[in-house]
Order: C-alpha cells, then sequence, then structure tokens
C-alpha cells in the first residue's frame, strides 16, 4: 500500500521524492492518493492544480473532499457555493472524473457534516456521520 497527499508534492524537492517513488513502484502496490490540498503551501494555485491532476493517473483510489472533487470533478469549488453539492452532484462528479482516469477502482469523497461517499464503477454508499466528543489536551 502506498499512501500520500499533495502536501509532499508542493516542494520541489519532497515532489521530485514522490516522483521518484510513483515510477518506482511496483504494479501490485495499491496507491491511495488524498491530495488534501492547502494552496498556500504551493508557488501558486495553478501549479498545485496542474500537479495534482497529473498524479491522478498513478492513484488506484482517491480519497477527495467535497472542495476537491468540485474542482477536478467539473472545475469548480464547492467553497464557492452557498450550498455544498448533493451526494447525488457528487457522485456524478465522481463518475466523469473516473471515466477521465480509467485505472481508478474507487473514489472517495468527505462531505463534512453529512458524512462521506464512496464511488466504484458498480455505484455508491454513503457513511453518515457521527457525533465524538471532543477533547483538550
Amino acid at each position: 500500500l502506498l499512501y500520500f497527499g499533495s502536501v509532499m508534492q508542493a516542494d520541489p524537492a519532497s515532489r521530485a521524492f514522490v516522483s521518484a517513488l510513483l515510477a518506482e513502484k511496483r504494479p501490485e502496490t495499491l496507491t491511495v492518493y488524498d491530495p488534501n490540498l492547502r494552496f498556500p503551501l504551493w508557488a501558486s494555485k495553478a501549479e498545485a492544480i496542474a500537479e495534482v491532476g497529473a498524479t491522478f493517473a498513478h492513484a488506484d483510489v482517491l480519497k477527495l473532499s467535497d472542495d476537491e472533487i468540485g474542482l477536478f470533478g467539473d472545475g469548480s469549488l464547492a467553497s464557492e457555493s452557498a450550498t455544498p453539492p448533493s451526494a447525488d452532484a457528487v457522485a456524478g462528479m465522481a463518475r466523469r472524473l473516473m471515466e477521465r482516469q480509467p485505472q481508478l477502482s474507487m473514489i472517495v469523497v468527505t462531505l463534512g457534516a453529512d458524512g462521506s461517499l464512496a464511488v466504484n464503477r458498480a455505484g455508491r454508499a454513503q457513511g453518515l456521520p457521527f457525533r465524538v466528543p471532543a477533547v483538550e489536551m
């Protein structure tokens, strides 16, 4: 299992390491990419979007936020909208992204207070949120 995110890719030296790792990974290695985009870490928003989007081709599974699926699924950021996308809209964006990236077996999208949604070629499943007590340390 190879699980990584874009925070490592924001720095040019770390980006080179990730590229080398992806170039040498074995075909049987399950690769999960969790961009966890943090635009302030990058030289520009355009650079982040281009690098993250190009890395999708190396993933078997994507874990995205509702903002990220909007950005890469239809080109809009959910945070720029007054209302977050519906589960149906998110599923549609995930399916379109999977059409463009045929190696993907699944996309999991976190939906904030609405839980999460997993989409694969056979369908989708929604995980409902649950409350946990906050602990101050």
